[in-house]
């Protein structure tokens, strides 16, 4: 029998913490948007969106090892390199596989791709059933890590007291002026990274043959950003945007101001 482990259906903990606060117990709390209600709840970051058995042990392993271990390091080194503003900052060939593997599992941890695929293919699988069988899969084939390899890398470090606001895939789809897709996935509150065509990258300083970063400096850039998070949520299952407090009640007032 597999043994059952609690999994974390969307967000893995380390990503979780890093949008999180601590209490005086050293434990690590989220704040989120219900989006069913439109209200602001915590959870900690250890009990949020998890089930038990959701993945099997086998792709518990592949997650932790190939995505949630290795992203943790990446992630840590961008950061040094947007508070000391290193120049002799190098994302490495390992990096870069690193981030593209992420995105890969992250995208086969949404409900997003796997609806599309049921929907596609008429699939009676359950939507866990089939995230267990691509996860399963992606090591052997790496299907979905081969869509990105091909694609300019652009690192965005927000230097804004607005941070960026992370929904259940990390990443959010849009086009740029020349009808090119755009990913950008969230790493931290002041991370993030966004995979396009190579030559559709523009304004900012090119680091190696296939990687640039930018920085933001407009706390309305990022706000509108993550009301394209918030919207690209809102009909999405699960609905929920994980944020800080503060960023989460900048983002209700806004998008209420919105729409109406």
């Amino acid at each position: 029998m597999d043994r059952k482990i609690n999994s974390h259906i969307y967000l893995a903990e380390s990503i979780l913490k890093r949008f999180s606060f601590q209490d005086k117990n050293k434990k690590y709390w989220i704040s989120y948007i219900d989006i069913e209600n439109m209200k602001i709840k915590q959870e900690t970051a250890r009990k949020f969106n998890r089930e038990l058995g959701y993945y099997t042990y086998k792709n518990e392993q592949k997650l932790k090892s190939n995505s949630e271990e290795k992203i943790g390091n990446v992630i840590v080194k961008l950061e040094n390199h947007r508070i000391n503003n290193k120049t002799d900052f190098i994302l490495s060939k390992k990096d870069k596989e690193t981030l593209t593997k992420y995105l890969a599992y992250q995208w086969l941890r949404s409900d997003f791709l796997m609806q599309k695929i049921k929907d596609k293919f008429n699939a009676f699988l359950p939507i866990k059933a089939l995230k267990n069988m691509f996860i399963d899969e992606e090591d052997r084939t790496r299907l979905i890590t081969k869509l990105t390899e091909e694609m300019g890398i652009c690192i965005v470090f927000n230097n804004t007291d607005n941070g960026y606001v992370i929904n259940s895939a990390t990443s959010v789809l849009n086009k740029d002026s020349s009808d090119y897709y755009i990913v950008t996935i969230i790493l931290t509150p002041n991370i993030a990274v966004r995979y396009c065509k190579k030559n559709s990258i523009k304004n900012i300083l090119k680091l190696q043959d296939d990687v640039f970063i930018t920085t933001i400096e407009d706390q309305n850039i990022i706000l509108e950003e993550n009301i394209q998070t918030f919207k690209a949520t809102y009909n999405a299952s699960p609905n929920f945007v994980v944020g800080r407090e503060r960023d989460l009640k900048l983002l209700l007032e806004e998008y209420k101001n919105v729409t109406h």
